[in-house]
């Protein structure tokens, strides 16, 4: 890439990052969109069919197919940003063909499994009363981790049973809390937090330097917990949130329920879960249908 493009790119890529800012993309989404563009502007190409041939040799690479449609999102993103603000006259992405997808089952825990790692937190340490705490609550209400840590203590119903997340999106829902995450809430807000909060800090889950958790600090410390509670590696907090979904399709919650508390915009992305609530699905459909 010459000086002149270079400048010209670095200009544009600083305005696309701030247009995802206000498409209320998350922070993760937009530093994997950046990456992907940068990485296509770096090979100095600039036609339709070069970006389509770009994507397709990702699978000649052995990249996984979850890894290509990224790719493919963040140039089609990039495509009609050059388009909406008057950059290009044609949308260079206009040829990407998504590759086809397997079916990928989220990791999944039994009640016991949830109940084993989030009381594997020592209750008699400060840090094991708030980490507890998070862990019950993303369980809970099937919260996502970074939507556990923008949680304020504004956001927080005062009987502590309700608690307003903001999601994907910058959408808002209502999400609700069982009996122990009320519990262990006033344990935390009224003991360690309060101790802790000397900037008076918005966010509900704090350090004890009264900072606000990152998110490798909650998956740090939840690989504690899963190791604590013997169970294997490779189980991340969005675990919590998978295993809230099952359980309640396996209690006989009704799907577009289950779909408005996963604050999930379409009905198929949570249909994943029928998969794991519901294993035995066809053996059970040909036992009990008459015609089957």
């Amino acid at each position: 890439m010459n000086l002149t493009n270079q400048k010209k790119y670095t200009d544009l890529l600083e305005k696309f990052s701030l247009f995802l800012i206000s498409e209320g993309k998350s922070d993760l989404t937009i530093e994997a969109y950046m990456k992907d563009v940068k990485g296509w502007l770096e090979k100095n190409n600039s036609t339709p069919d070069e970006m389509a041939d770009h994507i397709a040799s990702l699978g000649i690479r052995g990249k996984a197919s979850r890894t290509i449609s990224r790719h493919a999102s963040s140039l089609r993103r990039w495509g009609s940003f050059l388009v909406e603000h008057g950059y290009e006259k044609e949308d260079i992405a206009r040829l990407i063909v998504n590759p086809k997808r397997k079916i990928h089952l989220p990791t999944f825990l039994v009640q016991q499994q949830v109940e084993d790692i989030i009381e594997s937190c020592d209750q008699e340490s400060e840090i094991g009363i708030r980490d507890s705490t998070m862990f019950q609550m993303i369980y809970d209400a099937g919260l996502r981790g970074s939507e556990a840590l923008k949680i304020k203590l504004e956001d927080l119903s005062q009987s502590k049973t309700e608690v307003i997340v903001t999601g994907k999106g910058s959408r808002e829902r209502v999400c609700l809390l069982g009996p122990r995450s009320k519990e262990k809430l006033e344990k935390w807000i009224e003991g360690p937090r309060k101790e802790w909060d000397n900037n008076e800090c918005p966010f509900l889950f704090i350090s004890k330097k009264g900072t606000p958790i990152t998110t490798r600090q909650l998956r740090n410390r939840f690989y504690e917990a899963v190791k604590s509670a013997g169970l294997g590696s490779g189980i991340s907090p969005h675990a919590l949130r998978h295993a809230f979904a099952t359980h309640m399709l396996q209690n006989g919650c009704d799907i577009r329920i289950v779909q408005s508390l996963l604050g999930h915009k379409r009905i198929s992305t949570t249909q994943i879960y029928t998969h794991l609530a519901f294993p035995d699905l066809l053996m059970t459909y040909r036992a009990c249908h008459p015609r089957a």
